[in-house]
């Protein structure tokens, strides 16, 4: 809720086409002409964070399955490496070539992984849910309480013993503004926290 004024006089827009008649347009967020902002940086001047969250250590563990298979994979490699000298040593040489290559590509997976970890945040303020995560591919979502329809978690066995789950939001706007926190620490905490604040706003 708000209003719009220009030149000192309020305006109405039935439409963006009209807005962009008098010279206003959006501006989204384009991490390749501006670095990612934190849940802090986002918040505008009235909200406040009731509840902060971040990724389970779970999930490093579990996205690094394949790179710790490719660090065993280059043990494998390495031990099978024939020593051949003459023609066929340039066989020797690829394979240990192969497992370099296996070996750095593991570790350095895996050391994208933590820092994906490390830096994930989720956020609950008594405007909107929040989402900033991810280095290369980064994933800034938010959305406002008054949109959201219904809040799900998901949490198995293992994950109630550790305390992780994943939580989807859905929003009025459908399939389109569904969105997806997966491995998240205390999901129980943080849907009860997304009700709580979509019902103080509702009184």
């Amino acid at each position: 809720e708000g209003m719009i004024e220009l030149d000192g006089k309020p305006i109405h827009f039935k439409s963006p086409i009209d807005a962009r008649r008098v010279g206003i347009e959006t501006v989204y967020q384009d991490l390749a002409v501006a670095p990612a902002m934190t849940i802090a940086e986002n918040l505008s001047s009235s909200e406040q964070v009731t509840l902060e969250a971040q990724k389970h250590w779970i999930a490093p563990v579990r996205d690094s399955v394949i790179p710790a298979l490719m660090i065993v994979g280059a043990g494998i490699v390495r031990a099978i490496s024939p020593s051949w000298d003459g023609v066929f040593a340039f066989v020797g040489t690829l394979l240990d070539l192969l497992s370099v290559g296996l070996l750095l590509g593991g570790i350095g997976w895996i050391v994208y992984n933590v820092f994906n970890w490390r830096t994930a945040r989720f956020a609950v303020t008594n405007l909107r849910v929040m989402r900033e995560e991810g280095l290369i591919k980064h994933r800034s979502s938010a959305t406002m309480l008054t949109s959201l329809s219904d809040v799900r978690t998901n949490q198995g066995i293992l994950g109630k013993q550790l305390g992780f789950g994943d939580i989807v939001i859905y929003s009025q706007s459908g399939d389109a503004g569904v969105d997806r926190f997966r491995s998240i620490t205390g999901p129980m905490e943080f849907r009860n926290a997304i009700m709580a604040q979509k019902t103080a706003l509702a009184t």
